[in-house]
């Protein structure tokens, strides 16, 4: 595919070849197909960003986080991987939420909570806010945390400010 007559549907090659593995054998054949060829990051990311329309996650949600978090680089994942867990959160939350309450800290799991905890507030704002207390990086958490306070006191400030002053602690 390196053919540079080929560069103008590359994409469209890429997203046949890999939807034939995809939808034939599974995503660990697609990933193992994905591997072998020439891919740059971009061409990956953009792949998979593709096939959410297609519900991958619904099919294997933890093989397709796992798979994008592995196979692409840190810039890549930041918005991939959040993304696909949020897909994941709409099918299973209670799956969602224990997987991500069991991966190592990291960069990414970062991320992905500070994602999941700013849709969140939209529906239970007290989990939000204690979602975004497990954030280990302490910019990303005070960023997070603070988005999400502003956001709950619009909608009920005497319940925020409780919450507040009792895990003033936590923070």
């Amino acid at each position: 595919m390196d053919d540079p007559e080929f560069e103008p549907i590359r994409d469209d090659l890429i997203k046949m070849t890999l939807d034939h593995y995809l939808h034939n054998d599974g995503l660990a054949q697609a990933a193992k197909q994905a591997e072998s060829m020439p891919l740059t990051p971009d061409e990956l990311k953009r792949y998979v960003e593709s096939r959410r329309i297609y519900n991958i996650t619904e099919i294997e949600p933890i093989p397709t986080i796992e798979w994008a978090a592995s196979a692409l680089p840190s810039k890549e994942q930041a918005g991939l991987v959040p993304n696909l867990f949020l897909d994941w959160t709409k099918l299973d939350t209670i799956a969602a939420t224990n997987w991500l309450s069991a991966q190592e800290p990291s960069k990414i799991r970062d991320e992905t909570i500070a994602s999941f905890a700013t849709k969140a507030t939209d529906i239970d704002s007290e989990s939000a806010a204690t979602w975004a207390l497990e954030i280990k990086d302490s910019n990303t958490r005070a960023a997070t945390l603070n988005g999400v306070i502003e956001k709950w006191r619009q909608e009920d400030s005497s319940a925020a400010n409780q919450w507040v002053e009792k895990n003033k602690r936590s923070e």
